[in-house]
C-alpha cells in the first residue's frame, strides 16, 4: 500500500543521537514510512531503532545487503513505497512542518525536485552555508540554468522527490569512499525541468566532534582522492550545460567545497606517497573544469590550487599551515609573508608555462598587499620591517588595485615599515562623512565624526574640484572624536565642485570619498552663496555650490529694458 512520503534513513553508529532524529520525523505532519538501513552498527543504533519500530508501525528496520551509504541509499530506493521520498541521516535534525512543506511545494507546482534551506550546527554556532551562494529566501520554481548556484547545494537529505522520477531516471548513489551525493543529485538536477524552491529551513545538519563522522574522514587521502573523482564525474555531466552552470561549478571547486578539502588534507600532514597522488587527481580534474574565472577566486585558495597542480607539494604544505594558524591574528605574522613570498617567486618563476597560470600582479595585490592592509595597524614596526623586506622585490612595478593598496606598495618599495603602519591605520578614516552642514553669508560650516584616530604627523584635507578642473586644498581641524572645516565665499569659483578627502602623511597621499549623513539638505537663503549637496544618485557624495552673485533689483530692470528695447 503506498504512503505520500518514504524517508530513507541510512544508520552507522548514531546511537547517541537516533532517537531524537526518530522522534522529530515521526513527528512529521505527513503520511509517511521511515526506511532504515543499518549499515553494520556496533553500538547501540539497532536495538533503539527497534524499540522505537516496536511502537510505531511506520518504522521498518533492514539490514543493509552490501556495506557503505550509497548501497544503504540505493536500498532503500528499491523498498520505498511512497509517491514521494526523501533522505535523512540518523545524527542529525528536522524541524516540525518540513517534509509537508517540501510536498506541497512539489504537489502544486508539478516539479520533480522540491528543496528547502538547510543549517548546520555544532557544540557552539550555528550557521547557513547556502546563503552566500543563492538567495535562500526566495522561493519559487526553477531550472539548474536559471539558477545555476544550485550545483552547490548537493547533498540528499534537504529535498524531496517524486520516486517515480529517481526511478525513471536511473539516479542511483555510487559505492565511493566520500561525497556519494553528489553525482547523483547534479543528475537530478540536469535532468529535472522544474525544481521547486521552499524559504522554509527543512534540515538541520549535525557537525558532530570526533573523528567517526564522514565530515572528520573526508580530509583523509582517500576521502579526498573520491571527493575529487565525484567532482570529474559532475564536470563529465556538466560538459554540454551552459556556460553560466559550468563556471558555478568551477566556483564550487577552486572557491568552495573542493579547497575545503584539499586545505584539511595539506594540512593534515599527508606523506609524499600520498601528496602524490592528490597531485595526480588535482591535474586531473583542473583540466575539465572551466579555469576562465580562476583570478576571481579568493588569492590563498587559487594559490594553492596553483602550488599543487604544479607539483609544489612541501610548498603547499607550508603555505595551507601557515594560513590556518594565522587566520585570527590581529598582527601580520611573518610566516604568512614568507609564505606568501615562496608563493609569488614560484608563479614568476613559471609564468605563463605554469600549470593553472596566475597573474602575478593580482596575486600580489590580492596575497600580500591586502594582508599589510589590514594587519599592519596591529603589528609591530621591527616585525613590518622583515616583512617589508622579504616583499620588496616582489612588489616591483605592482601598482595597488584601490588607494590604500597603492599606499601600502609605495610604503614596501620604499623600504618604509612605519609608513605601512600609517596606512593601515589611516584606512578607517574612510570615508568622511559630513554630518552637519551650517550655510551663512559669507562663509559655509561643516564637521562630521571621524572613523579612527588621526595617524600622528598626518594632516586631514578637503581637495574641491571645480567645473573648470582647478581644484582647491583646505585644511581640516579635529581632535579625537570629530573634524571641523569653515569654507568662505573667497576660497571657491563659482560652480558646482566635486569634494574628495585626503590624508598626507610622510610622503603619502591617501585620497577617499566625501558623503553626506542622511540629512535634510535644504535649499539656502538668496544672499548665502555656498549651498552644500548631497549627490543621492552617486552613493550620497558630498557636493558644494558656489551660486554666483545674484544682480541686484535695479540691475535686472536695467537688463529687461535692454532686452525690450532690442526687440
Amino acid at each position: 500500500m503506498n504512503v505520500q512520503l518514504s524517508v530513507i534513513m541510512p544508520l552507522h553508529d548514531v546511537a547517541p543521537w537516533i532517537q531524537e532524529q526518530l522522534d522529530c520525523v515521526l513527528r512529521q505532519d505527513v503520511d509517511l514510512e521511515v526506511i532504515i538501513i543499518d549499515d553494520r552498527s556496533s553500538d547501540d543504533t539497532v536495538a533503539i531503532v527497534e524499540r522505537v519500530a516496536s511502537g510505531d508501525t511506520r518504522v521498518r528496520l533492514h539490514r543493509a545487503t552490501s556495506a557503505g551509504g550509497g548501497a544503504a541509499r540505493n536500498q532503500g530506493l528499491e523498498l520505498a513505497r511512497g509517491d514521494y521520498l526523501v533522505f535523512a541521516d540518523g545524527d542529525d535534525l528536522v524541524p516540525d512542518g518540513a517534509y509537508r512543506r517540501m510536498v506541497e511545494a512539489a504537489e502544486s507546482t508539478g516539479a520533480a525536485i522540491a528543496l528547502g534551506r538547510h543549517l548546520k550546527f555544532s557544540s557552539g554556532a550555528t550557521w547557513e552555508p547556502m546563503a552566500s551562494w543563492y538567495d535562500v529566501h526566495d522561493g519559487g520554481v526553477t531550472d539548474l540554468e536559471s539558477t545555476p548556484r544550485l550545483v552547490a547545494n548537493r547533498a540528499c537529505w534537504n529535498r524531496v522527490f517524486r520516486t517515480d522520477f529517481l526511478r525513471a531516471e536511473g539516479i542511483r548513489f555510487p559505492d565511493v569512499a566520500r561525497s556519494n551525493d553528489i553525482v547523483p543529485m547534479v543528475r537530478a538536477y540536469v535532468a529535472a525541468d522544474r525544481i521547486a524552491v521552499v524559504s522554509e529551513v527543512v534540515y538541520l545538519y549535525r557537525e558532530r566532534p570526533g573523528t567517526s563522522s564522514m565530515t572528520a574522514r573526508a580530509s583523509r587521502v582517500d576521502g579526498v582522492i573520491s571527493y575529487f573523482g565525484q567532482e570529474m564525474e559532475v564536470a563529465s555531466l556538466l560538459a554540454d550545460a551552459a556556460p553560466n552552470v559550468r563556471r558555478a561549478h568551477a566556483e564550487v571547486v577552486l572557491g568552495a567545497d573542493g579547497y575545503v578539502h584539499l586545505d584539511r588534507f595539506l594540512r593534515g600532514q599527508p606523506t609524499a606517497h600520498e601528496l602524490d597522488a592528490v597531485i595526480d587527481v588535482v591535474r586531473r580534474l583542473l583540466r575539465v573544469i572551466p579555469g576562465d574565472d580562476r583570478e576571481a577566486v579568493r588569492a590563498e585558495r587559487r594559490a594553492l590550487w596553483f602550488l599543487l597542480a604544479n607539483g609544489a607539494a612541501d610548498l603547499a604544505v607550508r603555505f595551507a599551515s601557515a594560513m590556518h594558524e594565522g587566520r585570527n591574528d590581529h598582527a601580520v605574522p611573518l610566516p604568512i609573508v614568507r609564505a606568501w613570498s615562496e608563493v609569488i617567486r614560484t608563479v614568476v618563476e613559471l609564468g605563463q608555462e605554469a600549470e593553472f597560470a596566475l597573474d602575478r600582479e593580482k596575486l600580489v595585490n590580492d596575497g600580500p598587499l591586502v594582508l599589510l592592509a589590514n594587519r599592519a595597524e596591529h603589528t609591530d614596526v621591527m616585525v613590518l620591517d622583515s616583512a617589508v623586506t622579504d616583499l620588496v622585490g616582489l612588489v616591483a612595478g605592482v601598482e595597488g588595485r584601490s588607494e590604500v593598496l597603492r599606499a601600502v606598495s609605495g610604503a614596501v618599495r620604499a623600504l618604509d615599515p612605519v609608513g605601512v603602519k600609517l596606512v593601515s591605520g589611516a584606512r578607517h578614516l574612510a570615508p568622511l562623512v559630513v554630518d552637519r552642514a551650517d550655510p551663512g553669508v559669507g562663509l559655509l560650516t561643516l564637521a562630521g565624526p571621524l572613523g579612527a584616530t588621526v595617524p600622528d604627523g598626518a594632516s586631514l584635507e578637503l581637495a574641491l574640484t571645480g567645473p573648470d578642473g582647478d581644484e582647491i586644498l583646505l585644511g581640516l581641524d579635529h581632535d579625537d572624536a570629530r573634524w571641523w572645516l569653515r569654507v568662505e565665499d573667497d576660497d571657491v569659483h563659482a560652480g558646482r565642485h566635486h569634494t574628495a578627502f585626503r590624508i598626507a602623511f610622510r610622503d603619502q597621499r591617501l585620497e577617499f570619498t566625501v558623503v553626506t549623513a542622511r540629512m535634510p539638505l535644504p535649499p539656502v537663503a538668496e544672499d548665502v552663496r555656498l549651498q552644500p549637496l548631497a549627490d543621492r544618485s552617486d552613493g550620497w557624495r558630498f557636493l558644494i555650490d558656489r551660486r554666483a552673485p545674484t544682480p541686484s533689483v535695479a540691475r535686472r530692470l536695467l537688463r529687461a529694458a535692454r532686452a525690450t528695447l532690442g526687440r
